[in-house]
């Protein structure tokens, strides 16, 4: 992340503004305009439509030159959306992500814009991307004095935003602003995007270390110096793998004494008095995540005999979700009755000859998810679900006991060296969020270019 060091030090923090700026009201900046949603009841207003009608849906990028609707030129004729020009900057301003963030874009083209944006249409002398790297600049502000309170749907006030002040730099300097904030933002998301593409990396490291865990590769050398405990015979197949000799295949229904059991799904909503309840996050990683995030409280208590209450190394198996995440498995390990869990995870409580860890490994790697997939229902609609039958049908390879605790040693000190290393990438990427937001910073109090 050598870019990233430079890149902050070449910033600086200080405050106050040069001579020849001034702080200027947005609603003076230029001719601001609205837009509208023409009748789906005319077809003629949308059918071949070739004009970009923007809404919220599409403000994902900084430049926006298309949508995913469009519009004819007699829904611009007959409603109230209006042609926008090019170079203009869109706001939305009626979202519930306004609650976090607040979406800018310019346009490269003409477009429409629908009812839940503003559009500010600069006057000579100003630069719309200047602008746009303001808005970005002073986001959290304006979502903090502008946004309507008490509103079901967030929304700005747009009075309020019009009143909002930003500082003018001169035409120039505004040219020199952009180039340099576009050329630091340009090192920054190279930096950002190797940083990313490591992280799917390690991601493919950790179900290759499964795989190889689960099919008896991991642990070849071990056997060979381990006869006594990893005898040879004939060998087995698990989904058109050769496992080791001296391994089992055996149903999932063999390998444990309770379950699969649907769990329950109370109605929620953070009563005082209520029971704790896991989400499907809280086992969508492959591990307990047990936090506000994952969690929730019913309205009401559940009965204290009900059977969702959840024991310490309990399995939990998610039965419905996409299909990514069918499937997936982790040990709770919390304290007893804690916790229910939800209709839409399974539990399932492992006998005594088969490691739960390692049980666990092979639910979560790609032969176990795949044969998921293959076996699940309502594919095609609704969520994904699997049944009781399909996990109990389940394969399951089974190494001798001693190899079965040496997997799971093996496995554990790999992850947790993969753990650590997402963990660094993960903390070098909010470092450079948190660049971006300083070099701004940095810009518009005249402090980025000499």
């Amino acid at each position: 992340m050598s870019q990233a060091i430079l890149i902050e030090q070449e910033v600086d923090g200080a405050s106050g503004l040069p001579e020849g700026w001034a702080m200027e009201k947005l609603g003076a900046l230029g001719n601001w305009s609205g837009g509208g949603t023409p009748s789906k009841q005319k077809p003629e207003f949308w059918e071949g439509g070739t004009i970009p009608w923007v809404s919220p849906k599409d403000m994902k990028f900084a430049s926006i030159d298309d949508s995913q609707d469009h519009i004819t030129e007699d829904a611009v004729k007959g409603s109230s959306t209006k042609m926008l020009p090019k170079d203009s900057l869109l706001i939305v301003t009626r979202s519930g992500i306004l609650q976090h963030s607040l979406p800018v874009a310019t346009n490269s083209r003409e477009v429409a814009l629908n009812q839940d944006l503003k559009a500010l249409t600069p006057s000579e002398g100003l630069s719309v991307k200047y602008l746009y790297f303001a808005l970005k600049r002073f986001e959290r502000e304006i979502l903090h004095k502008c946004c309507k309170a008490g509103t079901t749907v967030q929304s700005i006030e747009f009075p309020r935003l019009k009143d909002f002040e930003i500082p003018i730099a001169p035409l120039p300097e505004q040219r020199r602003i952009v180039a340099r904030i576009e050329a630091l933002f340009t090192r920054l998301d190279a930096g950002v995007a190797a940083l990313k593409q490591a992280k799917a990396q390690l991601k493919r490291y950790r179900q290759s270390v499964l795989a190889a865990a689960v099919t008896g590769e991991l642990t070849q050398e071990w056997r060979e110096a381990n006869l006594d405990v990893a005898p040879q015979g004939k060998s087995k197949d698990l989904f058109g793998v050769e496992l080791p000799s001296s391994w089992r295949c055996i149903p999932l229904s063999e390998a444990v004494d309770e379950g699969p059991r649907n769990g329950y799904s109370p109605k929620c909503g953070n009563s005082p008095g209520g029971s704790k309840v896991l989400k499907l996050s809280a086992t969508s990683s492959g591990q307990m995540l047990l936090n506000e995030k994952t969690t929730k409280v019913s309205l009401l208590p559940v009965d204290p005999s009900s059977h969702a209450w959840l024991k310490p190394k309990d399995v939990l198996i998610q039965r419905a979700n996409s299909l990514e995440l069918l499937g997936s498995t982790a040990i709770y390990e919390g304290k007893p009755d804690d916790f229910v869990f939800p209709d839409l995870m399974m539990r399932v409580r492992v006998k005594e000859n088969c490691t739960r860890k390692l049980l666990v490994m092979f639910l979560n790697s790609l032969p176990a998810r795949n044969f998921f997939q293959r076996n699940a229902t309502g594919v095609a609609g609704n969520m994904p679900k699997i049944n009781g039958a399909t996990v109990k049908a389940l394969p399951v390879p089974l190494p001798p006991l001693a190899e079965q605790h040496e997997i799971v040693a093996e496995v554990e000190a790999r992850t947790t060296a993969i753990d650590h290393l997402e963990a660094e990438l993960d903390e070098q990427i909010t470092r450079s969020n948190r660049l971006r937001q300083s070099t701004l910073t940095s810009a518009f109090i005249g402090k980025l270019t000499p």
